[in-house]
């Protein structure tokens, strides 16, 4: 076809014409005549020719078509393209003019004064406001002059604030210069608000304020020169950057008057810098002179020797107030007059007599002032071998707590409740030694009778640690060690693995020093723990030796930092733990090995502030270092335990509640601190700590596995106790193999190899291991649980529930408080999933359904909320009560597609009730009289014996196992008689009508086991005379030769066997106290 010419339809949509017809005859004949060949062309030939040059031409009219197409299609989306371009055009246009109009409205707009600034309305104000120092200082700052840092300090804040709401709101001006900073620079006049050109009173200078107040001025003077638009970035970089050069100075922690020096080089520095800048003489003032450093540390040690000097000069005479002072009269009850009773010569001469008589030895003091008690000294080896001395216990002390011996006044023990606690691993041989002499007591102790220890005992001997109370007894009542774990028994007799279980722990904690650092702010997670501020006089045993001389070596390291303030350890290994040495290499090592070689704890350095800003947990502000905690924190691991070396940070904005000053401190591994970390480095931190005492996540994850696994805590205590015994071992064990090739010549040198110590010997050469009691793991278990207390609940809801099961358990009620020694909650009422999960957990005041239902009902809300489906299947123990608040409860989801192999006759129709029959419920005696009148009427009238349908209820006390307890009184009896079923109901007695009608023998009263209802009902409406007109249903089967058997027939074999209908009774509605 033509090229030029447009295909105007779709040949795709063409249909092939029909050739055969009578229409394309003229066409097929014309086809025939003009075919040549030699054969003659048929007229079906003709036919087939026709269609496939149609095919043909078709082909090519498609073919044309989806050229024709592509073409369209290419020229739209060029067109298309087009227009789009100049759309975009037209809209590059419009935005460079809507620019050029912004522009030249903000160059008019800045050309105006704004009246004020628009402010985000979804943005609130924030946590911490800077304290804003007086206008003199700040404008001094934006002409880029020297101010002093006592502006920036919250006292120089404060008085500014009042100034200003004293004065007169910036009405008050002053003429001042435009021009620069020059006195040459002739910028004209101009009028400025008063209080921005009068300094403040009172102002001090830099070198006497104290070191924290310099930190706390320092901070607020960057934060406003950065504010200020007029000072170049690289001057405020320089002046923050020699700020943390004087904060971080090796003279700060070598020095006692440390920051008196640095506050003092500060100031001359920094007003010679501005000096320096005013005569274009500028140097970096981030670069501390140390020949500088030094003269200014001299002159303020010389200062403060003269200072000391003039403070030990005395004027002459006496002292004022040193004479003669009224004696001060204590108050308290008179002594009444006379020799205190037992205190003379014959009463002692007597006592002394006593004790000999029983063989005491009487031991005399001897001449001369008793040695005092001081701490003596012992020499250890640290792991590079060099010897040093660390201060330690020389000798114990001859104190101990013993059996039977008298307690303390006001402890509340008796004499024979007392045992002994041995508290370091030393013999136990009995030795006969001269108590310490009673310490006293507070004055209101001291005042109720007190009771001493006897002059001679024998007993093991407990030595005390330094600083240890001698006064404090360390048993309880019933001779249990306070961190013992005792159980209250069952009361059942059973014998369970927890009991076997001891759960005692081993080992005493290390002790907390006290002195600043009990200053730092409580942890609350700690603060009802195991926390000993609550009896001060209570202390832990000092840390070994060997210890502290690793933490030393190790802080030393902590110390390396990089020029940002990052510890060399976290650069330069990419981990927050210092590196642990292979046991077998260290001994290699060591000449001469000592068995604390092989102690190498593992230490963990955990210094937050140097990797990112710390806020303050109370007010945002960031944190600032305080020093390094002077002591390490044990932490128990799986066979080992590890130490943890942390830091203390300051606020510079808290004050002290106490002191009110700014000693507001925390601790690096308080739980607050943890809180507000950024989650990567927080997640770093691994342990779960309390006031003494940590364990690692790891092994605190592992604690809930085995608790969820059915362990109990004190076989997870004896378990921890056994890998950390076990551990040790393995190390004793191998430093034994070590010296075994040794010994020989070692002998030849008369040299001795040290002894391996056990794993809890508390000596100073001991390891001092120890591991958690069964409580602390529970309470440590209960915190991480309560922690996480959200989460659980909501991940419990949000648990499927295809197949359930419910229980009432009475265990855990037993546990809980009571009111009048009764259980306020009896029972827990617990439904758990197809998986055994917890889906929900109750503790209810009855087991009753009124309790149940609104549970039930809340899970059913669950599960709709989170898109499960209702439960399929209930396991119960208590069928019969709970099936149908089961079905009620889950939207009959229990009753869908539910094939009973409990009932007979399934494959039956179900027997209903016909629709003309009516069932009325009669209530009051009338009502009945008038059925059963209408009954005898009809027997009176007719002549001939009627038959009704005859059955009673009663109440019955049902158990959870389908069995019957009690059975009461007839309370429901029911005829059925023609088209009308009737539920009749009298209170405690039998109408008369009703009577008549039972009494009647033309009445027949047709049932199944009607002999059992009969009885009931004569006993419940006190009939005496024969009833007649009974008739069983099973019997009059057997007559008729329906049954075999009447004993194992039931009505619904009857009715199976007679009408060919299934009969159900559910248990639901046949156990019931509904009454309709």
């Amino acid at each position: 076809m033509p090229a030029n010419l447009a295909i105007l339809s779709d040949p795709t949509k063409n249909t092939c014409p029909s050739f055969e017809d009578e229409e394309y005859s003229a066409i097929r004949q014309a086809l025939i005549a003009g075919h040549q060949g030699p054969d003659a062309m048929t007229d079906e030939a003709a036919v087939a020719k026709l269609k496939e040059t149609w095919t043909n031409s078709n082909a090519r009219k498609i073919e044309a078509w989806n050229q024709q197409e592509a073409q369209r299609k290419e020229r739209e989306a060029e067109e298309e393209r087009a227009a789009q371009e100049a759309a975009a055009a037209e809209q590059e246009r419009k935005r460079m003019e809507k620019e050029a109009e912004d522009e030249a409205e903000r160059k008019a707009a800045e050309k105006k004064k704004p009246k004020i600034n628009s402010f985000d309305a979804n943005k609130s104000i924030s946590s911490y406001i800077e304290p804003r120092p007086s206008s003199f200082a700040i404008n001094k700052l934006d002409n880029l002059g020297y101010v002093e840092l006592d502006y920036f300090t919250d006292r120089g804040c404060r008085q500014a604030q009042e100034e200003v709401e004293q004065a007169s709101h910036n009405t008050t001006f002053g003429l001042t210069s435009l021009g620069g900073n020059g006195a040459s620079d002739s910028g004209g006049l101009g009028l400025q608000p008063l209080s921005s050109l009068r300094p403040l009173k009172g102002i001090r200078r830099d070198q006497d304020l104290s070191w924290s107040e310099t930190v706390s001025a320092k901070n607020t003077m960057i934060s406003w020169m950065f504010k200020s638009k007029a000072w170049p970035e690289q001057h405020v970089q320089c002046t923050a950057k020699f700020f943390w050069a004087l904060e971080n100075h090796p003279i700060r922690k070598t020095s006692a008057l440390g920051d008196r020096i640095v506050v003092v080089y500060g100031a001359r520095a920094r007003r010679e810098w501005f000096d320096a800048l005013e005569r274009n003489e500028g140097f970096n003032l981030a670069l501390i002179d140390e020949s500088l450093m030094r003269s200014i540390a001299d002159e303020v040690l010389e200062a403060a020797r003269r200072a000391e000097t003039e403070a030990v000069k005395r004027s002459v005479g006496r002292p004022r107030g040193s004479g003669k002072q009224k004696a001060v009269v204590e108050t308290g009850p008179k002594r009444p007059p006379g020799r205190p009773r037992g205190s003379g010569k014959r009463k002692r001469a007597d006592s002394e007599q006593d004790s000999d008589d029983l063989g005491v030895l009487q031991v005399k003091r001897g001449p001369g002032r008793p040695p005092k008690n001081v701490l003596g000294r012992v020499s250890v080896i640290n792991l590079q071998g060099q010897k040093i001395r660390v201060a330690g216990n020389g000798r114990y002390n001859q104190a101990f707590m013993l059996e039977g011996s008298s307690s303390r006044s006001g402890s509340g023990l008796s004499n024979s409740s007392i045992t002994s606690r041995q508290r370091s691993p030393l013999p136990t041989n009995v030795f006969s030694v001269h108590p310490r002499p009673t310490l006293p007591l507070p004055r209101t102790q001291a005042q109720a009778p007190q009771t001493t220890l006897p002059t001679h005992i024998e007993a093991e001997v407990v030595p005390l640690e330094p600083g240890e109370d001698p006064q404090h007894f360390v048993c309880d009542v019933d001779g249990h060690d306070v961190d013992e774990d005792v159980d209250d028994d069952d009361g059942d007799g059973s014998h369970c693995l927890e009991n076997e279980a001891s759960g005692e722990g081993i080992g005493v904690n290390e002790e907390r020093p006290s002195g600043d650092e009990e200053e730092d702010e409580v942890d609350p997670d700690d603060a009802l723990q195991d926390n000993p501020l609550s009896n001060e006089s209570q202390k832990r045993e000092p840390r070994a030796p060997w210890l502290l001389v690793v933490f030393n070596s190790l802080s030393a390291e902590a110390r390396k930092r990089t020029t940002k303030g990052v510890p060399l350890l976290y650069t330069e290994t990419q981990s927050f733990w210092f590196v642990h040495k292979s046991a077998y290499l260290i001994l290699r090592a060591a000449g001469f090995p000592i068995p604390q070689l092989l102690y190498n704890p593992r230490f963990f350095l955990w210094d937050p502030l140097a990797l990112e800003t710390v806020p303050c947990p109370y007010c945002k502000t960031p944190l600032v270092r305080h020093g390094q905690i002077s002591y390490p924190r044990q932490v128990v691991d799986f066979d080992s335990p590890f130490w943890i070396i942390g830091f203390r940070y300051r606020c510079p904005s808290c004050r002290h509640a106490k002191s009110n000053q700014h000693t507001v401190t925390f601790q690096s591994w308080d739980s607050r601190i943890i809180k507000v970390l950024s989650p990567p480095l927080a997640a770093e931190f691994p342990a779960e700590l309390s006031w003494r005492s940590g364990m690692s996540r790891s092994l605190a994850e592992w604690m809930r596995s085995c608790f969820q696994a059915g362990m109990g805590a004190k076989q997870f205590t004896d378990v921890i106790l056994a890998q950390h015994t076990l551990y040790h071992d393995k190390r004793r064990l191998q430093y034994l193999h070590t010296i075994v090739p040794r010994t020989l010549s070692t002998w030849i040198q008369n040299q001795k190899f040290a002894a391996c110590l056990p794993y809890d010997d508390r000596s100073p050469e001991g390891f001092h291991g120890f591991v958690p009691s069964a409580s602390w793991f529970r309470m440590i278990y209960d915190r991480m649980i309560e922690e996480h207390q959200s989460e659980i609940l909501q991940h419990t809801a949000m648990l499927p529930l295809n197949v359930g099961a419910i229980d009432h358990s009475f265990k855990f009620s037993k546990q809980l408080a009571r009111a009048k020694h009764e259980p306020v909650f009896p029972g827990l009422l617990t439904i758990t999933n197809e998986n055994g999960e917890i889906r929900t957990c109750h503790l209810v005041t009855t087991t009753g359904h009124s309790q149940s239902e609104p549970i039930l009902m809340s899970a059913t809300e669950s599960l709709d909320m989170y898109g499960h489906p209702q439960p399929s299947a209930m396991y119960t123990d208590n069928i019969s009560g709970d099936k149908a608040l089961l079905e009620d409860a889950f939207n009959s989801a229990l009753t869908q597609d539910v094939i009973s192999v409990g009932e007979k006759y399934t494959h039956l129709e179900k027997l209903e009730i016909p629709p003309e029959v009516s069932v009325l419920v009669m209530k009051t005696v009338p009502q009945i009289d008038e059925v059963c009148k209408s009954i005898l009427d009809d027997v009176l009238r007719g002549g001939e014996p009627v038959a009704i349908g005859f059955d009673s209820e009663w109440n019955v006390d049902y158990l959870a196992n389908d069995r019957i307890r009690h059975q009461g009184p007839t309370a429901l009896v029911q005829f059925a008689y023609r088209n009308a079923v009737g539920d009749m109901i009298a209170e405690g007695y039998l109408p008369s009508q009703l009577r008549a009608v039972l009494e009647s023998p033309k009445v027949l009263k047709v049932g199944r086991m009607i002999d059992t209802d009969v009885a009931n009902l004569r006993a419940t409406g006190g009939i005496t005379g024969p009833l007649h007109g009974i008739v069983d249903l099973a019997k009059l089967a057997k007559q008729r030769c329906v049954i075999n058997s009447i004993r194992t027939t039931s009505l619904a074999d009857l009715v199976a066997r007679v009408l060919h209908r299934q009969l159900v009774k559910n248990s639901s509605e046949k156990i019931s106290n509904t009454l309709f």
